[in-house]
């Protein structure tokens, strides 16, 4: 999917799948690791299912207030080389907001606009 904003500034993103209840559409963000999950595994991802929301959104999508994310941990290898996973389904609330935030500053970051002195992704820019 694909969204620009009215300067010209571009988000992108590839959505893994999408489910549809009640003609609303959620998003499924599929992650596979290669050990347990810990209590907060899925926070990291929170930016993620936000965004995919917001370019829905824009591409005229109503879209749930709440994505999935379904982790697979690998179990066991069975002798045919067949890979058994434990799954876990991690309910997420969207926050569309949260996504336009993180848009603007990214762009504001590289108009060269930091938002604080000492940045660490500033000095890595310059």
């Amino acid at each position: 999917m694909r969204w620009s904003d009215s300067r010209g500034n571009t988000l992108t993103g590839a959505i893994d799948n999408i489910l549809v209840r009640n003609n609303r559409l959620i998003v499924l963000y599929y992650k596979t690791r290669g050990f347990e999950l810990k209590d907060d595994t899925h926070t990291h991802y929170q930016s993620q299912i936000d965004i995919y929301n917001l370019l829905l959104e824009k591409s005229g999508y109503a879209t749930e207030k709440y994505g999935f994310l379904p982790f697979y941990v690998p179990d066991k290898v069975e002798k045919d080389g067949s890979v058994i996973f434990k799954t876990t389904l991690k309910k997420m609330r969207v926050d569309k907001r949260n996504a336009l935030r993180l848009f603007n500053r990214a762009i504001r970051l590289l108009e060269g606009r930091c938002p604080k002195k000492g940045c660490e992704w500033c000095e890595r820019v310059g």
